[in-house]
């Protein structure tokens, strides 16, 4: 618990090294920002983290990327989706280079706030860019975290259908879909009752090869004990014992 409390409390630290280098006139790096915004979100600093922005205009050094990514990040991991969105929206602006990664760091931010509609409309407006020539030139694809969060978001806002539909939609893009996809998604299912489709799910996943873990086949179960069909409930477990 000691440890767990310095770690909190690296946001003090990182700050003052940012301070000590400044007084001896030392410029600091992005790096530098971009590592005191991680000690932000480790400390659940999203306000300080966001000041670290002005903080390097001020010193006459524009944010990058990766600063911007890190301070999404750090409001996403406080559920501040809404902050992430405009931080987005400044990069933009900005005309930085957002990539996949920095629009999926705000996917998981919308998902942390179950703002299942936005993450979504982050989703598809990515897509379509990745499908575009200037996406393709860039070569930029969505990946299984794009994927993972999507169906996170939507599983958090109860969307079990859309979630179910993604695991889908992610494998006809020709990307095979993961744990951390198909997890959520039958989280989804289960929370919504909706036994047929979970187990399509379930099965799905095991005719991809994926070892699934407790997370998963509990979910698919809970969907089964929800459904009133003790019997499917009772192959999947056979079927985890079997994966194992």
């Amino acid at each position: 618990m000691r440890s767990a409390a310095r770690s909190r409390e690296h946001w003090r630290e990182a700050l003052r090294l940012l301070d000590v280098m400044a007084s001896r006139g030392v410029r600091p790096n992005a790096h530098a920002y971009a590592a005191a915004a991680v000690a932000c979100e480790t400390g659940g600093r999203w306000e300080v983290a966001i000041s670290l922005l002005d903080r390097m205009r001020e010193q006459g050094l524009p944010p990058s990327v990766i600063v911007y990514s890190a301070v999404m990040a750090c409001c996403g991991a406080e559920g501040r989706w809404e902050e992430a969105l405009q931080l987005l929206a400044a990069m933009k602006a900005e005309r930085l280079a957002v990539d996949v990664p920095a629009v999926n760091i705000a996917i998981s931010a919308c998902a942390r706030g179950r703002a299942w509609r936005e993450a979504l409309l982050l989703h598809e407006q990515l897509r379509a860019w990745c499908s575009s020539a200037e996406g393709r030139r860039g070569g930029q694809m969505l990946t299984e975290r794009t994927w993972g969060a999507t169906i996170g978001a939507m599983y958090k806002g109860g969307q079990w259908r859309k979630a179910a539909e993604l695991v889908g939609e992610m494998r006809r893009d020709g990307l095979a879909p993961n744990l951390a996809c198909y997890t959520p998604a039958l989280a989804a299912c289960a929370d919504a009752a909706e036994w047929r489709p979970a187990l399509e799910l379930w099965e799905s996943l095991l005719r991809d090869g994926i070892t699934p873990d407790a997370l998963a086949a509990g979910a698919a179960l809970d969907a089964c004990l929800a459904g009133r069909v003790p019997q499917s409930g009772l192959a999947v477990v056979e079927q985890l014992e079997q994966a194992y």
